[in-house]
């Protein structure tokens, strides 16, 4: 499905730990993997060096040593597994930019990194690093969160969730996991949440999905009845071709109910779409795509709207 992978590492353990996902989405194992680091010479280069962390102003010539030793140290436990790699050490102080760069310019068709880098550094928590190449991408973006490498069990793929709004965006993310359940023999959960009646009116103008709701309409029940309807259309395409294990609409915040059903339902990875800062739609950026990535109990597949 993804033949060409590019990951970001910044020396850590916390950044290597998504190669231990990695076969979630690559099933032969013989994707090429591109590594990536950015050396920030301005403001955290000491800090962005593999090993004991270097003195600072030590010249960029040796921070790239080391990083170049790192990469190499990686890449040889890589190809053992079968991939192919290629590295790469850039300079620059904006990583996500460069990240997207590189993302475009290697012609990658996945961006795979975890969501939390050295410790104690804010540059790869959420709402930095990640959250930005998620935002300004256009490439999916496969996620790790710290709360992944909890899970007592080995990486497996025997149940995706896909958290659905009733938009045609969604179709995205629902024909990406068919194929992917379809590869696996995995079993899908389908989600809907339908959130409280103020909220909905609030988004309700800006949805591509949502049809104008006079204002003496029960919102709830003019929703449910739409989310049933939905549903219904959605189980009658997927079950076509793929094995649905559960298919829910609950009442709630949409972030909280994803949440909730991962980790209910045991899920191995979600796959949801977005549309990212620029786009309109009921799950616009920096709300619930953003609130999952900060709590997800498992990988994170996002995928972005055609622009």
């Amino acid at each position: 499905m993804y033949h060409r992978i590019l990951v970001p590492l910044d020396g850590s353990p916390f950044a290597e730990g998504i190669f231990g996902y990695l076969s979630q989405v690559d099933q032969q194992g013989d994707s090429e993997i591109v590594l990536v680091q950015i050396l920030e010479q301005e403001r955290y280069g000491a800090y962005l060096t593999p090993g004991p962390l270097p003195i600072s102003g030590q010249p960029i010539s040796e921070w790239k040593q080391h990083a170049e030793q790192y990469h190499e140290t990686v890449a040889m436990g890589l190809r053992k597994q079968g991939y192919e790699v290629r590295s790469l050490i850039v300079h620059g102080n904006d990583v996500a930019g460069e990240i997207c760069r590189l993302a475009d310019e290697e012609r990658v068709n996945l961006i795979a990194m975890t969501t939390h880098g050295r410790a104690g550094l804010p540059r790869w928590l959420m709402g930095s690093v990640a959250s930005r190449v998620v935002s300004a991408t256009d490439k999916p973006v496969f996620l790790v969160h710290p709360n992944a490498h909890t899970r007592e069990r080995a990486v497996s793929l025997r149940r995706i969730l896909v958290p659905l709004d009733g938009s045609r965006l969604a179709e995205l993310a629902l024909n990406v996991a068919g194929a992917l359940a379809r590869s696996r023999e995995a079993g899908l959960i389908l989600v809907r949440a339908l959130e409280p009646a103020a909220v909905i009116g609030a988004n309700s103008a800006t949805s591509d999905a949502a049809a104008p709701v006079p204002a003496e309409a029960p919102v709830h029940s003019i929703e449910r009845d739409a989310a049933d309807l939905y549903m219904a259309d959605v189980l009658e395409v997927m079950n076509n071709t793929n094995t649905v294990e559960q298919s829910l609409i609950v009442h709630g915040s949409p972030a909280e109910v994803i949440l909730d059903t991962a980790e209910m339902n045991d899920a191995d990875l979600i796959i949801m779409s977005t549309h990212g800062r620029s786009g309109v739609s009921r799950w616009v950026y920096g709300s619930v795509a953003e609130k999952v990535l900060h709590s997800a109990p498992c990988p994170l597949l996002l995928l972005r709207a055609p622009r």
